[in-house]
């Protein structure tokens, strides 16, 4: 599954892949959450946090950044923290890299926020894909069907131009 963080959870970089997944495993059942991977769109590789495992990178989960989760199961969590109340900028490099957005917005689509990001903040985004739990579900700058945005998903983003920040608005 990709994932974001939809809450505040304090501290920036206090909160890392080993929290994120003991407290899944706390609301969906111990050792279901078994490892988190984060994307590198620099050198297109990944970074993977295995749940237990103080010898490898126990990175931090920072808002704005997308994970892919790997678990035993499926399942719905909900993550618990305070309410986001600033908005979050987000480095989208050149290429695909994997973010989260957070939206008070019901209904932003995932066309609206490429729209967002094209016309207002000079972004060339093109695509952006969300993992259905079978599937890549994909949309473009031009499709108006398009898939909701969920506060707390993660979402593949593809970046035709150069790299650039978006200020995500709450």
């Amino acid at each position: 599954t990709l994932l974001g963080l939809g809450v505040d959870k304090g501290e920036p970089f206090n909160y890392r892949a080993e929290n994120l997944l003991q407290e899944i495993n706390s609301s969906f059942g111990t050792n279901n959450a078994v490892k988190l991977y984060k994307y590198l769109p620099g050198s297109r590789e990944w970074q993977a946090h295995t749940l237990g495992n103080g010898n490898d990178d126990n990175f931090p989960i920072v808002p704005g950044e997308g994970y892919f989760i790997l678990s035993k199961t499926a399942g719905t969590v909900t993550i618990f923290g305070n309410k986001r109340t600033t908005t979050t900028s987000i480095v989208i490099p050149d290429g695909w890299s994997l973010i989260s957005i957070y939206t008070n917005h019901p209904g932003q689509t995932g066309y609206s926020l490429l729209r967002e990001m094209r016309n207002y903040q000079g972004i060339d985004a093109r695509y952006l894909a969300r993992w259905t739990g079978t599937e890549y579900e994909i949309t473009s700058y031009t499709d108006t069907d398009t898939f909701t945005i969920r506060p707390g998903g993660g979402f593949w983003i593809y970046n035709a131009g150069q790299t650039k920040t978006f200020q995500s608005i709450l």
